[in-house]
């Protein structure tokens, strides 16, 4: 649930070991990205999944979050955008 991932954000930024916690944190934004997406609150997702982008390197998640980046931009009728995204997970 969204609640759950507020929660979880909450404890992976007040944890002390903040590079190793950074990875959790971006992951965290992912997930709540994809949920306010489902909700139909495209804004906050796209919040929350460029926030992710922004802190993660290259690997599995940031292409999961350039991909649900895509879809959002798809979901609000922005298909250029979506497009890009769809094109940087490919990258990876």
């Amino acid at each position: 649930s969204l609640e759950f991932q507020e929660r979880a954000l909450k404890f992976w930024t007040q944890v002390s070991s903040i590079q190793y916690n950074q990875h959790h944190i971006a992951n965290t934004h992912v997930h709540l990205g994809a949920g306010y997406r489902h909700l139909g609150q495209l804004d906050l997702a796209l919040k929350h999944l460029l926030i992710a982008v922004e802190l993660q390197s290259p690997t599995t998640s940031l292409t999961f979050a350039y991909n649900e980046i895509a879809i959002t931009y798809r979901d609000k009728g922005d298909n250029r955008l979506a497009l890009d995204y769809f094109l940087k997970a490919l990258e990876i």
